[in-house]
């Protein structure tokens, strides 16, 4: 009887395994279905199976979608699996020995709001119980703790915002996982995370807790710079056409979801260049960023070392209408936040480029093309939020053979004050720019020391040129009819004994003028630096008007009368000779021709008249000869001229001694 009772229980226990066996799976898999759907997604699996004593649950060929995708399930796996202590279940605690997925497939997409989880924001609603007025114990969750949860070679597969795919592949451990320990804390539990993708490698090893802390290192090696930016900036990526990027990182995330890095991240061979290949192009060979505190909560705070950047190579096209559409997609995108979400408190201690060289290609006014190679900046305590900085610096080599130097500061982004130096320029370069004016530029150099001061809406220039060796050519008359003088004698009268022309333009750009072309303004001012340089000499030695003055009585410009009695030189004709000598002598390029004069009253015929001309220009010129030195061999004499007599002169010379007469005309020359 015992023994029938015996197998009656066996049996029973049989059945009962045989059944729990054969429905428990089919139960699971409805209910883990169920569970989906309310989650907006759409589960599958081919096989699964519980093992009852070893409390293993497997799934084989698992697959969710999306429930509008579910020909294009977006998670698949091989293998998943869970194994449950049952022992713990007695004390009310959920205890996982291991849960793995193995051999999976995850696939994201990227669109112009950036990455996009699939089923990210589908939840279906969650009806709220009617209130009914009677207080309900909420029942207090049980204690779930994990040994291990693993991530084997989860393949990813993202697709960009241009249909580019990336590909990578996770893989993930998590130990000693527990919602709270004794204490009711959440306690930290040890993660280490692999992520290959973008031809590099992501790797974190730290703590995280359920509270959202997380402690640790992130090491990224040989990650490609567009695949990263085609994931967190898509509008961007048709511009990075290479680069890749190295970091070691130290990360702390706090509950209140802060993020805390510090570190230094690396670029090498960086390129970014619009998409057409005709506009602005940049390459980097390497880049050093040492962060020394970025933190992220409603706002980003960035504190930068002594960013690196090394041997920069740059071509600038202007204009460029790709940059002014990125610029204007990237003004119009801030423009459309918040005040508070566009914040960004960034400090870079020092900004270092080595090395670098800068092409640069101007379409407007006119073409014109410049190299700067050799460039060094140095930029010391940069703030983005104020765009000031305590002090910058920049040398550079223009066209291969004039050295720039700028030096100053920005208090903020319209007040500051700069110093620049530009030595020996070759002048041809900027023929493009004066063809239009009718002049060519067909020798010389070009120096610059200028003053730039930034005073709100205005923009002030002290500007000092210097221009050696010039040789200028002009077509017409448009320089006499804009300034006054020939184009020669202004470069004569101009250029000093060490063949350089000297001249002050002040610039004031006001809030008014500041949309007048910038061309326009440095003509004017170069204008009148040109007629207020001329004045000094032509002061100097009396000139005035015009040169195409026939008036006897009137003086021309570039025409000087020296008094004479018979043909001696009265003292006011001496002094007004030192002060011809004075000229000739700083100015090397100019010279004087002198035209003897007679009156019709200070001899009794032509021949008389004639021969009295020529003996008062041979004394002016022997004189001025004298008083000249090295220049005299820029003095020659020119045609004589005869003029009436003043009004109540006698037509007798001998009744009376002649009175001071004008006995010799000095006119402007250039020298041969």
């Amino acid at each position: 009887m015992r023994s029938r009772r015996i197998l009656l229980v066996l049996g029973i226990a049989v059945a009962l395994m045989v059944v729990t066996r054969g429905l428990a799976p089919r139960v699971l898999e409805d209910r883990l279905v169920g569970l989906a759907r309310e989650a907006g997604l759409e589960l599958s699996v081919r096989d699964l199976t519980l093992g009852v004593l070893s409390g293993t649950v497997r799934l084989a060929g698992l697959s969710v979608a999306e429930t509008d995708t579910i020909d294009r399930p977006f998670l698949t796996a091989d293998q998943a699996s869970v194994q449950l202590r049952w022992r713990p279940l007695l004390d009310g605690r959920i205890h996982l020995a291991h849960a793995r997925l193995a051999r999976g497939r995850w696939l994201g997409t990227v669109d112009a709001d950036g990455l996009r989880v699939p089923g990210q924001a589908r939840a279906a609603p969650t009806e709220v119980a009617a209130d009914t007025g009677e207080a309900e114990e909420d029942a207090a969750p049980w204690p779930i703790l994990l040994d291990l949860a693993s991530i084997e070679s989860l393949e990813v597969g993202l697709t960009l915002a241009d249909g580019t795919p990336v590909d990578g592949t996770l893989s993930l451990r998590v130990e000693a996982f527990a919602l709270e320990d004794a204490a009711g804390e959440a306690p930290p539990f040890p993660v280490s995370a692999n992520l290959g993708i973008a031809g590099g490698r992501l790797t974190f090893e730290g703590t995280a807790s359920t509270t959202g802390k997380v402690q640790g290192s992130i090491e990224i090696r040989d990650v490609e710079i567009p695949s990263l930016v085609g994931i967190a900036l898509p509008e961007q990526a048709p511009w990075w056409g290479d680069g890749a990027l190295d970091a070691d990182l130290a990360i702390e995330a706090g509950a209140d979801a802060n993020v805390r890095l510090s570190g230094e991240v690396r670029g090498r061979a960086i390129a970014f260049r619009a998409p057409s290949g005709n506009g602005l192009s940049l390459e980097i060979p390497a880049l050093t960023v040492p962060v020394e505190r970025i933190e992220i909560d409603d706002r980003l705070v960035a504190r930068i070392g002594a960013l690196t950047i090394s041997q920069p190579e740059i071509s600038v096209r202007n204009p460029d209408p790709e940059l002014d559409a990125l610029l204007g997609a990237s003004r119009a995108s801030e423009s459309g936040s918040s005040e508070e979400d566009a914040r960004l408190d960034l400090r870079v201690a020092e900004i270092r480029v080595a090395n670098g060289s800068v092409d640069l290609a101007l379409t407007e006014p006119a073409p014109l093309e410049l190299t700067f190679g050799e460039l060094e900046i140095q930029v010391r305590e940069f703030v983005a939020s104020e765009t000031s900085i305590e002090h910058g610096s920049v040398a550079a080599l223009v066209d291969g053979s004039a050295p720039l130097h700028l030096d100053g500061s920005l208090k903020s982004a319209d007040s500051g004050s700069f110093t620049g130096v530009l030595d020996g320029i070759t002048l041809a370069t900027f023929n493009s720019l004066i063809a239009a004016a009718g002049y060519r530029l067909e020798g010389g150099t070009a120096s610059l020391e200028t003053e730039v001061v930034l005073r709100g809406s205005n923009i002030d220039l002290d500007n000092e040129i210097t221009l050696r060796d010039l040789e200028l050519a002009a077509e017409g008359d448009a320089f006499e009819s804009n300034v006054g003088v020939p184009l020669n004698i202004a470069l004569a009268l101009l250029t000093d004994l060490d063949g350089a022309i000297h001249l002050t333009v002040p610039v004031v750009i006001d809030e008014a003028g500041s949309e007048v072309a910038l061309g326009s303004v440095l003509r004017g001012a170069l204008q009148d630096a040109i007629v207020g340089a001329l004045a000094s000499p032509l002061k100097l030695i009396g000139g005035v008007a015009s040169l195409a003055s026939d008036d006897s009585d009137a003086a021309a410009l570039g025409a000087n009368k020296i008094a004479m009695r018979h043909d001696e030189i009265l003292p006011e004709g001496e002094a007004r000779l030192a002060d011809w000598a004075k000229l000739l002598s700083d100015r090397p390029r100019l010279g004087v021709e002198i035209h003897g004069v007679a009156h019709a009253d200070e001899a009794p015929d032509a021949a008389a008249r004639t021969a009295l001309a020529t003996r008062r220009a041979t004394t002016v010129r022997d004189r001025l000869a004298t008083l000249a030195g090295d220049a005299a061999d820029r003095i020659r004499l020119g045609p004589t001229e005869v003029l009436e007599s003043p009004p109540g002169a006698t037509a007798d010379p001998s009744a009376t001694p002649v009175a001071p007469r004008v006995g010799a005309r000095l006119r402007i020359d250039v020298a041969l």
